[in-house]
């Protein structure tokens, strides 16, 4: 890793500490979350987990889980958090590929992270293998996406519609559904760009400037969709 790919991660890694969750989702959505998971069962996995944020607040409402992730320093940072919080005993982390994990819980959980389990479609089969229910959250296109978005993002679903389409495909029930306001986006974008800027230097406040200007590209034509699915049996 040359001295530029250093800086880059280096900022990128500013911007989400910035952030409780690297997802545009308020605390009150999260605290819906917490309510269906915590409806639906006492363990829980979260692939692709980060700093472990959702876990840590699942652990504080009694609900058992287990945060993966492939970032050695997320980890470190999650396992940490929870000891400070005093929900080490319900709340662990592990270093691995979210895509291999296969230990069974009550409730699977995605958030951002379909890429790490071979991407949007195949994310709906593979928490089946793991779970009876599930929280998906993940990208859908509101408008047809230019040339430069579309590659940027990638290939999203189109609509909230589509994605719930392809959990059903994979035998999940949709028990509800939502895409994240523009409220939320926006202060998620402003905090991830306010904790690159904290790093105090120019090449930091040039690189949050040019993600603010891909922002206003992009705000209301790439959304954010919450899936809360469940099954009749996981084995169904």
């Amino acid at each position: 890793m040359d001295s530029d790919e250093i800086e880059l991660l280096t900022l990128r890694s500013a911007g989400s500490a910035a952030l409780e969750f690297n997802a545009p989702l308020s605390s009150d959505r999260a605290d819906g979350l917490v309510d269906f998971v915590g409806t639906h069962g006492q363990t829980a996995v979260d692939l692709g987990c980060g700093r472990g944020s959702l876990v840590l607040r699942l652990a504080a409402n009694g609900v058992s889980g287990v945060g993966v992730d492939s970032e050695p320093g997320a980890i470190e940072v999650a396992a940490q958090r929870a000891d400070d919080l005093g929900v080490s005993d319900r709340a662990r982390f592990v270093i691995g590929d979210a895509g291999e994990y296969s230990e069974p819980a009550d409730v699977a959980v995605c958030i951002g992270s379909s890429h790490a389990v071979g991407g949007t479609e195949a994310v709906f089969p593979a928490l089946a293998r793991l779970a009876g229910a599930a929280v998906v959250g993940d990208g859908v296109w509101m408008t047809r996406p230019d040339g430069v978005n579309a590659e940027r993002f990638g290939d999203l679903p189109n609509g909230l519609e589509t994605l719930e389409a392809q959990a059903e495909a994979a035998g999940w029930t949709v028990a509800g559904s939502v895409l994240s306001t523009l409220e939320e986006w926006d202060e998620f974008e402003g905090r991830w760009g306010g904790g690159v800027r904290e790093v105090g230097t120019a090449a930091a406040q040039g690189f949050a400037d040019q993600r603010a200007a891909e922002y206003l590209e992009y705000r209301g034509m790439l959304g954010f969709a919450w899936l809360c699915l469940t099954r009749p049996s996981r084995f169904g």
